[in-house]
């Protein structure tokens, strides 16, 4: 386990000072101090594997300690609300009060999909909310009634209270389209940090801030989805560097 550690930030070439953080900074890992000692620190993120007992933390705080702040607003959900049981692998009528994970990304091609008739993006969702302990996942693709012009066109007007009402809300922030999936989850991994170890002090390169990051994303270009993202009481954000939650009380990263 790598214990927290001391950061140095480090500039680039422009002699200004950032705003927060720098873009590019390392941190310096020091092996030696017990995991709590530091409040600040670097870590180093497994490319392969995601840390669900962490994201529950986030969460179950928020749930426990923000009750003034992050409570759903209980709007009517959209006619013929729908969701994948993930247990099942089909699409369901939602349950009364179900406790359903939303999710934010872009669309791809259908053709994209893979043998299971979903898009990699919404498989490697169904980990997750199984991993958290959820049971129904909404996608719009897949649960809006799109043969049905009429129903879905309400169902459409009705996506703040879809959001809205989500327990939580997956942010695909990593690729140009659903069959890029969240890094970390399945089959794609995350990108590695340089690292360098010097007896028993390591030297690890921490990544861009997540600001910057969703800046620079196809997912923040697109109108709808920004909306989605501002509409989410609770956001768990996967990038190609690490996982986020945020929510109205705080922002917590890897």
């Amino acid at each position: 386990m790598v214990a927290d550690s001391l950061v140095l930030g480090i500039l680039r070439a422009t002699g200004k000072r950032p705003k927060a953080q720098p873009d590019d900074f390392i941190g310096l890992i020091d092996h030696t101090r017990p995991p709590s000692q530091l409040f600040i620190g670097a870590q180093k993120i497994e490319p392969r594997q995601i840390d669900y007992e962490r994201l529950k933390t986030w969460i179950d705080f928020c749930q426990d300690k923000h009750k003034g702040l992050c409570l759903s607003p209980n709007a009517k959900p959209p006619p013929k609300f729908r969701v994948i049981d993930i247990t099942t692998r089909r699409v369901v009528q939602a349950p009364k009060e179900c406790n359903y994970v939303a999710l934010s990304y872009v669309w791809g091609n259908p053709a994209d999909s893979t043998n299971s008739g979903f898009s990699c993006v919404v498989e490697d969702s169904m980990i997750v909310c199984k991993a958290l302990g959820y049971r129904y996942l909404w996608v719009d693709q897949d649960c809006n009634d799109q043969g049905n012009p009429n129903v879905l066109e309400k169902q459409v007007n009705a996506m703040d209270a879809v959001y809205g009402n989500a327990h939580l809300t997956i942010i695909a922030a990593a690729g140009e389209d659903s069959a890029y999936g969240l890094p970390g989850v399945g089959l794609r991994p995350r990108v590695t940090q340089q690292l360098i170890s010097l007896g028993k002090t390591t030297f690890i390169r921490t990544f861009t801030h997540l600001q910057e990051t969703l800046k620079a994303s196809k997912w923040a270009t697109r109108g709808w989805t920004f909306q989605e993202g501002v509409l989410s009481t609770r956001k768990l954000i996967f990038t190609d560097h690490q996982v986020a939650f945020q929510c109205n009380g705080m922002h917590c990263s890897e």
